[in-house]
């Protein structure tokens, strides 16, 4: 089988998918030494553009078909945004998305609303935002504003554009509840799992993780309970999520959403490069029956509507960009493979490597320090941001 015809293949099946799981949610109304880089050694793995498969997708038509606007399309001038307010959600893949925020941050030189918690347990978590005051985040000089929220928090609207005050762009993630729902309960209890390989088992129910991950991402959301009993209309409660996000990026979908937001937001291909975050893999040693996963949707009942509605939004987007949106996302794929290649293997050896220009990308060059950041987990890079912030601040205030 031909490199073209394989090609073929595996865009036309990835459409098919898109499409059953649009119609599935619509139809339901829910839904890195030299100076240079190995140039040319990139330049021949990088994927390349599907032959023979044509459709009407010029910038005039992808306009008009899309909310995207022609400043938000490839190749078309438009203006980057800087000012954003992320709400993490815990076992989303957030994490990872904080990673790329923050290192978009130190590339532009952008203020980053950071926990005033220097050295103290947590230091990376701003949290509950009831009680939220100036003092809760770390200083800036006089005059000057945060550009970034995404550090791990409670969402409050209010609060939120009181952090980030200048046209911020709301932005977060959603994943399917019961892989979530897993994710978490792994991530919390690590080897002491009740009932393995099938893991909620027995007496789960009066587990308080098992109790924690069943109010599941609603939680980071605001959602308020007594006990197990919501206090909030679920349905208004989605409603409201879905309106007040410009976008709800989708766990199943990473790298689709983040081509969305690097368009929304008029970025680069370079800022939303990632290698991914807090990826369990003792989590793929489970088990779950019929029953099990009736059991924890019955649960998860304000997580399931919440993702319905994020991915049946997030599906039409991908659905009327067209199938030349799979080959962007299938040159972004090839991309990340390389920065991955790099960081973890090539860095020992040379100083950078390239990534070669295309109809989506600039030319663009990775570096060891680019790895570092890519690589960092993020209690060390937000205690790293946070003393870089605080030393700026007090420099400011002593008068130097």
């Amino acid at each position: 089988m031909t490199r073209t015809l394989m090609v073929i293949v595996v865009i036309t099946s990835l459409l098919v998918i898109y499409v059953m799981e649009f119609k599935v949610y619509h139809g339901s109304n829910e839904g890195r030494k030299s100076n240079s880089g190995p140039t040319s050694f990139i330049s021949e793995q990088i994927p390349t553009k599907a032959n023979g498969i044509q459709q009407n997708t010029s910038k005039d038509n992808l306009v008009a078909n899309t909310n995207i606007s022609k400043d938000q399309v490839p190749g078309i001038k438009c203006s980057k945004r800087f000012n954003i307010a992320f709400l993490k959600t815990h076992k989303s893949g957030s994490t990872t998305v904080s990673n790329i925020l923050y290192r978009f941050a130190i590339r532009n030189r952008l203020n980053l609303a950071l926990p005033n918690k220097r050295g103290k347990p947590n230091h990376w978590v701003l949290g509950d935002l009831t009680n939220f005051t100036d003092a809760s985040i770390l200083r800036l000089p006089t005059g000057e504003h945060y550009n970034i929220l995404a550090v791990e928090s409670i969402y409050r609207r209010d609060v939120f554009r009181r952090i980030v005050p200048s046209n911020p762009y709301f932005l977060t993630i959603v994943r399917e509840p019961v892989d979530r729902f897993i994710s978490y309960v792994f991530f919390n209890k690590k080897n002491n799992v009740e009932g393995m390989p099938y893991v909620i088992k027995n007496s789960f129910l009066k587990d308080k993780v098992f109790k924690m991950a069943a109010k599941g991402m609603s939680l980071d959301f605001g959602m308020k309970y007594n006990g197990s009993k919501l206090l909030l209309d679920p349905r208004r409660f989605v409603q409201n999520i879905t309106t007040d996000f410009d976008l709800i990026l989708v766990a199943e979908y990473f790298d689709e959403s983040l081509l969305l937001l690097k368009r929304q937001l008029c970025w680069e291909l370079k800022d939303i490069i990632y290698i991914s975050k807090n990826v369990n893999a003792q989590k793929r040693n489970y088990a779950l029956d019929a029953h099990d996963v009736e059991r924890v949707r019955n649960l998860t009942q304000v997580d399931n509507m919440l993702y319905s509605k994020s991915k049946t939004k997030l599906l039409k987007q991908i659905w009327k960009l067209g199938i030349e949106f799979l080959d962007e996302v299938f040159h972004f794929k090839g991309v990340l493979k390389l920065v991955k290649n790099y960081c973890v293997h090539g860095m020992k050896h040379f100083s950078n490597t390239t990534i070669p220009e295309s109809e989506w990308n600039q030319r663009f060059s990775v570096t060891e320090g680019d790895c570092r950041y890519l690589l960092m987990d993020e209690p060390t890079l937000v205690g790293n941001l946070q003393e870089r912030t605080w030393l700026r601040y007090t420099k400011f205030r002593d008068g130097f």
